[in-house]
This record gives C-alpha cells, structure tokens and sequence, in this order.
C-alpha cells in the first residue's frame, strides 16, 4: 500500500484574454518580432533568454515597447543557439496577457566538422553531376532543404562507425566513471554535444503534416513536432479556431520501448493548450489510455511567468468537466511533497466508464532537472505500480504509458530514459548500460529528447543512485540469507 502525505495545493487560476500572436526569425545577426496590440493595452515587456545545453537559460535582453515589433541586431544572434521569447501585454485596466516562442538559428553549418565537409562536398559535387534533373527537381518542389537535409542524414548514417552510436559502460565501473566524470569543469559536456552532434547529422525525419496550416494551430512551439512515420492521429478528425477542414494532427508521438525493443510502448505528447484539450482526451479514450504521467505545473516561470499546460481535469474532487465527447470527474485525490496521484472516471458519449490515473510531478521546472535523483526514481517506480493496477494490458497492444510536460522533449525524454534504464538495471542478465545510446535511439521517435545536458547529467545522477539502491538490497538479502538461528 501507498502512503500519501497531505498538503494544501497551490490553485493557479488563469484568465485568458485576447491572443498576442508573437511571431519572429533570426536572420544574420539580426532578431526580428511583431505581435498584434489587444484592445486597450499600451506598453509590451519582451525579454529574450539565450538557451545553450551548457548552460541552459539566461537573460540576454528585458526592454518595454510601445509599438508591436521590433528589431535587434547583436552579434550574439549569430550564434547556433535557442532563444526563448516572452512578452507580456500590460494594460492599466485589465490584466497583462503572456505569450512566448522558441527561435532557433541553428543550421548545418553549426554542426559540420572539416572532415565532413569535404566528404559532404565531394559527394553532393558528384551527385550534381550524376542527378542534375533529380535537384532541379528538389528545388522546384514546396521544401527542397528538408529533402536535401534527409539526403544528408542518411549519407552520415553511413559514414559513422557503429562505436559513435554507442558508449556501453560496466555497471560495476559505474561509480568510478561518475567520480570522474563530476570532477570535469562542465559534467558530459563533451558527451552531450557530441549526442547533439550525432543526432544532428543522421536523424532527418519527414515532418510534413505537423508543417500544414492546420497543424501549425496544434503546436505549442514551433520546432518541437512530431515525426510523420510515428506520429499519433486522433479519428474521427477535429477541428479548432481557424480551421477550413477537420484534421486527426496532434503533437505527440509514438515511443519504442529500446531496451525491450517494443514499440508504442509510450506516447509522449506536448501539454494540451486550450483548443486542443478535447482532442487530448480523445487521444487518452482512443488508444485505451489509462496512465498519464504530467511533469510540469500549469504555470512556470519567476517574476515573468508563462503558461505551459491548459487544466484538462476538474479542479476539487467530486466536480465534473465535459471535453468534447468526454465527462471527466474527479473522484479521488492525494498529494505528496513532489507530486499529486488523481483518480478520474471518465465517459465517452455515456459509454462505459474507465478510471484514468493522472500523476503530476510539480517540482520540476522547464530546461531543468531536479536537485534530487531519488525523486525520479520514486516516481518511475510509483507509475509502474499505478499502471500494474489500473492499465489494459492484455491483447496485442497493451495500453501506452502517456507522458508529456509542456513541449514534451526534455522533462518527458528524462522520465521515459529512466524508466528504461531502471528496467535494464532490473535485468540481472545485463551486465552493461549504455546511457548515450538509449538517448540517441530516443530521439529517432521524437526530437530532443532529453534536451538539455542538465538533463542528460541528471539521467547519470539517477542511475547512479538506482545502482546503489540495488546493491544495498542485494547486500541485505544476502545477510539474510546466511544467517541461520541457533
């Protein structure tokens, strides 16, 4: 039986006023921004956070407007990096309106080395030669870069030994390699870039129904969607604000289970916005959902907050929303220091019920990973109890483990990265981890997986730990074991 500590819960209540529609590119050295003014409000705060994985976030820039663009030209937007924009509205009579984007200006270029650019050179110049009427034929249609990009990555995929896909470490060699690794000025550094690197190059996958107009609608950042080979797609197609047609696209992806080598063992999704909600609910009855794993909070951010995620559930047990098609009740609700188990009995056009249990983890914030390793490790081990009890899996197709936070890469890439190699460690015929590879395989199924090298290093933290763990149990058994009374 599971314990469960009370505390009172924070209720984060937004009201949401008319769409700011920030929109941006970074050309050169040069970032450009408009947005549209709401009725009624004067000024417009953006502040510009830099994002790299060795350092993550900071503030490169907190200046107030007047009118609803703006230029900036520095020469640290020439730089391969993310930036992260925020604006708030703010009116002297209602209350400020938030918006943000991701900007990236990473290209090939960020990423190539000498070596590969002359082999890339040589090999583009003799496929020039042998296929002029096939480019021609690229760059009439509609994304010729995408085309040449998947060329690209399948060529790497070639050139690349199988040993940069790979970095097996001994589990008895764990703790030695951590001490090392941690005297290191900047943790996996050299590790990560080299996975950002690896994956740049060989994984190019189509994209072309998350990239239609319709689609666009449906995606909370616009460089995070999902691939079009494991996508997932919501019948009978829905429509939204704006939409001309219906459309089964929503922003979350099949996962493969690597270390059992299963696919669909989980879908990791962005956090549902406010249009999207009913569909969310649809994907969760459609797929036999009964697990979901939440792992940010509704609203994140210091002095400049910004919504991540729409509340898709009822608020106070005993209290019933309608999504669509489908009733939601609260019936049941506990909470720990780091997290919430909820209990929902939810209906589809008065069909039988199903009891969906929803965790969330509340103690983790975006780009980040928490200071603790055990509270990963508590909250794998508490959703696999969760999903024993409540979650189909009889038939063909067990029922997928959901997962998401509010993009659904980094946070949710963590969860589900630990979960596999907890399972490993659990197999006593596996002598071996190999962290990088579980990462890199991944993010074949859904970009940026694990996203930042906090992340990443915190992936290590926690094996670490679960090492530990194991070894403390096996001592005590076998004490126990040897121990004959008189």
């Amino acid at each position: 039986m599971i314990h469960f500590y009370k505390r009172a819960l924070l209720v984060i209540t937004l009201v949401m006023g008319p769409p700011l529609y920030l929109d941006g590119q970074v050309s050169s050295n040069t970032l450009e921004l408009s947005w549209t003014r709401p009725k009624e409000y004067q000024s417009f705060n953006i502040r510009i956070d830099k994002c790299d994985a060795k350092v993550d976030c900071y503030t490169i820039h907190d200046k107030t407007y007047s009118s609803t663009n703006m230029s900036l030209t520095d020469e640290i937007f020439s730089q391969c990096t993310v930036y992260n924009i925020h604006i708030e509205a703010m009116s002297g009579h209602k209350q400020s309106l938030r918006d943000e984007i991701n900007i990236t200006n990473q290209t090939p270029e960020c990423f190539l080395t000498e070596e590969l650019v002359l082999v890339v050179g040589f090999t583009l110049l003799g496929l020039l030669i042998l296929g002029v009427v096939g480019m021609v034929c690229y760059y009439q249609k509609k994304n010729p870069l995408n085309k040449i990009n998947r060329v690209r990555s399948r060529l790497y995929s070639r050139l690349y030994s199988q040993e940069r896909y790979q970095n097996t470490i001994r589990k008895s060699e764990f703790k030695d390699l951590m001490e090392i690794k941690m005297k290191e000025p900047v943790p996996f550094a050299t590790e990560f870039d080299r996975l950002e690197k690896l994956a740049w190059d060989t994984i190019e996958r189509k994209t072309c129904v998350a990239e239609l107009a319709g689609s666009r609608r449906r995606n909370r950042y616009k460089d995070i969607v999902p691939f079009d080979y494991n996508r997932v797609m919501i019948l009978p197609p829905y429509t939204i604000s704006g939409d001309s047609e219906p459309s089964d696209y929503i922003n979350a992806s099949f996962i493969s289970d690597v270390i059992l080598g299963t696919s669909r063992k989980y879908i990791a999704a962005q956090g549902p916005g406010e249009d999207t909600t009913p569909a969310f609910w649809s994907m969760i009855w459609q797929y036999d959902i009964r697990v979901v794993v939440m792992l940010t909070n509704l609203v994140e951010g210091g002095g400049f907050t910004c919504i991540k995620c729409n509340k898709y559930w009822p608020e106070s047990v005993g209290d019933t929303k309608r999504f669509g098609d489908i009733e939601v009740q609260l019936f049941d609700k506990a909470e720990a220091p780091n997290y919430i188990v909820r209990k929902l009995d939810v209906t589809h056009r008065g069909s039988s019920n199903r009891v969906i249990v929803h965790i969330q983890f509340t103690n983790w914030l975006d780009r980040t990973a928490p200071e603790d390793a055990g509270n990963l490790i508590q909250l794998v081990q508490l959703t696999r109890v969760m999903y024993n009890q409540f979650s189909n899996k009889q038939g063909d197709t067990p029922s997928p483990l959901l997962v998401h936070c509010s993009a659904g890469v980094g946070r949710t890439g963590t969860f589900i990265c630990m979960d596999q190699l907890m399972r490993s460690i659990d197999c006593s015929l596996s002598r071996d981890i190999d962290i990088f590879h579980t990462i890199y395989q991944l993010r074949r199924d859904r970009r940026w997986m694990v996203q930042t090298r906090a992340q990443y290093e915190y992936v290590y933290k926690c094996v670490e730990a679960y090492l530990a763990i194991k070894e403390k149990k096996m001592s005590v058994s076998a004490s126990s074991a040897s121990f004959s009374p008189v």
